[in-house]
């Protein structure tokens, strides 16, 4: 899972990376606030998709310093 990451950094920085261990974090664990499961449960299943720029916003803070 982690090659496309590792290739898009060394593109983007034009030098090999070499990774020491998972770049992908583990999802978290535990219980769903109870605000954000009245709000899911009020959608029919698999009616919700959820999206996370996080990675993107990574690399953009990096490529700005």
């Amino acid at each position: 899972m982690e090659g496309p990451y590792i290739d898009y950094i060394a593109a983007q920085y034009g030098k090999p990376v070499l990774a020491t261990g998972p770049l992908v974090p583990e999802p978290p664990r535990g219980e769903l606030e109870e605000r954000f499961a009245t709000w899911l449960s009020s959608f029919p299943d698999k009616a919700v998709v959820f999206a996370l720029d996080k990675y993107r916003k990574i690399c953009q803070a990096s490529n700005s310093r």
